[in-house]
């Protein structure tokens, strides 16, 4: 728990929800115009591993979470600028590497078929 104010929260969860709708869009202009399929999901899939990894690391040390509220107490240890950054740049990570194979991963399935009726 990172002792956020559930607006916070709410602000910080609508904000990757709207990435992860509009991230496949522009992945998907870059894959069919810049690079092709096979190295998108490559990359893709590699930034969302750093992103699960770094995740793990939060929930792994106890110095990445803020210290955790005693029963009964309004007021609450914020968590500071370096454990929020760490923690924005996780969801980062996971939100761009789950936009970048979410777009691709239909569309290489579709290519492993030789005849076009096949494809449909």
């Amino acid at each position: 728990e990172f002792n956020i104010k559930s607006i916070a929260a709410a602000q910080i969860s609508n904000i990757v929800n709207g990435c992860l709708s509009i991230l496949p869009v522009v992945t998907a202009i870059i894959t069919d115009s810049f690079f092709g399929i096979i190295p998108v999901i490559s990359s893709s899939a590699f930034i969302s591993l750093l992103g699960i990894v770094l995740l793990t690391l939060i929930a792994s040390f106890d110095k990445l979470i803020p210290q955790p509220c005693e029963t009964g107490s309004i007021l609450c240890e914020s968590p500071s600028k370096l454990q929020l950054w760490i923690l924005y740049a996780a969801l980062a990570l996971v939100t761009v590497g789950t936009a970048g194979t979410r777009v691709s991963l239909g569309s290489a399935g579709a290519n492993q078929s030789e005849k076009p009726k096949q494809k449909e």
